[in-house]
């Protein structure tokens, strides 16, 4: 798959004819020195294009979430418009300035190659549009864009050539990572004695995390193309963690919330120690523990050019509450 390497200029790459030399051979080597276009669409330049972004997920477990924002992502070639009849004419013609400074003759029959007979446009109200592409955009790519779009001149008044952007898939899965949201909701937890809120010691404490997801969805694709890229998330482990408390294993899921009569959790903990003993945090009105969740994410990606799964990282998502936690001597129903 291709990657990203950082910014730098843009340059416009002459096309190269089926059959031509790759670019850097010696036997069809491009002029050093090109004409410079304008961007026939403002949406694509070096600010890149607009991609939608939707993550979906279920909040809950049962309550649809949907985001989509619009991220401005990077492309690598596009087709542009670039100079008249005329001044291309006047500029490659045996007279102009660029004839001398790309390989005289030489210069001039490649320039022949790809822009075959464009004397005879010299007189003609209109363009040429090629292709543009970023000069850190992997060659193999600018080889193959230029193969598929050549060079061509619109007379005024008929339409323009569509720019056609092409937008590396691994940039937009990028965007999805940067956009996704992974809710982390609020712990609940049982016991919970009435009026304090309290668990207790020495008995499995079942929590649940209220209003978070387990699968997470996210989606990043250019609208004017069929490029996309799209993450899929699923929640791996829950780690519980507070001082004084021991959790056996990890969670595999978000815990059950809790109803009355239930027995046994798929999540719960054990405080060893009340936290009487300790100071009042701010924001609290009694002595508590603080019980942080952490939230550990398989992801992999797929993409318009590659069904085939690849692993992602997703770094972990956290949430924490405050749990009082009473010392008691009878024993405890829930």
């Amino acid at each position: 798959m291709l990657s990203r390497r950082a910014p730098a200029a843009l340059l416009l790459a002459v096309p190269l004819l089926l059959g031509a030399g790759p670019i850097g051979d010696t036997n069809n080597q491009p002029p050093a020195t090109v004409p410079p276009a304008q961007s026939a669409d403002a949406a694509v330049g070096p600010d890149g294009l607009e991609a939608n972004v939707t993550s979906t997920s279920r909040i809950g477990g049962s309550v649809p979430f949907q985001r989509t924002v619009r991220v401005k992502v990077p492309v690598m070639c596009w087709m542009t418009a670039g100079p008249t009849g005329a001044q291309y004419a006047q500029d490659w013609g045996e007279d102009g300035k660029f004839f001398e400074a790309n390989g005289g003759s030489s210069g001039y029959a490649y320039i022949r190659t790809v822009y075959p007979d464009f004397m005879e446009y010299a007189d003609k109200d209109g363009h040429w549009y090629a292709s543009m592409c970023r000069s850190d955009a992997p060659s193999a790519v600018i080889v193959e864009y230029q193969r598929t779009h050549p060079p061509r001149f619109v007379e005024a008044g008929d339409p323009v050539p569509a720019v056609e952007p092409e937008v590396d898939p691994e940039v937009l899965m990028q965007a999805a990572r940067d956009a996704m949201v992974l809710p982390t909701g609020t712990i609940r937890w049982n016991p919970s004695l009435q009026g304090s809120g309290a668990t207790v010691v020495n008995m499995p404490t079942f929590v649940w995390v209220e209003n978070s997801t387990a699968t997470v969805q996210v989606r990043a694709e250019i609208p004017t193309t069929d490029t996309w890229a799209q993450i899929d998330a699923s929640l791996a482990t829950l780690r519980l963690q507070a001082d004084g408390a021991v959790q056996d294993k990890p969670c595999t899921d978000n815990g059950t919330p809790y109803v009355a009569g239930m027995a046994t959790s798929s999540c719960s903990i054990t405080f060893t120690r009340s936290s009487a003993n300790q100071a009042v945090k701010p924001g609290q009105t009694l002595p508590t523990a603080t019980l942080t969740a952490t939230a550990n994410w398989t992801a992999a990606w797929t993409s318009s050019l590659d069904a085939t799964p690849r692993s992602l990282t997703i770094p972990p998502t956290t949430t924490s509450t405050e749990v009082p936690v009473a010392e008691i001597q009878t024993i405890v129903t829930r």
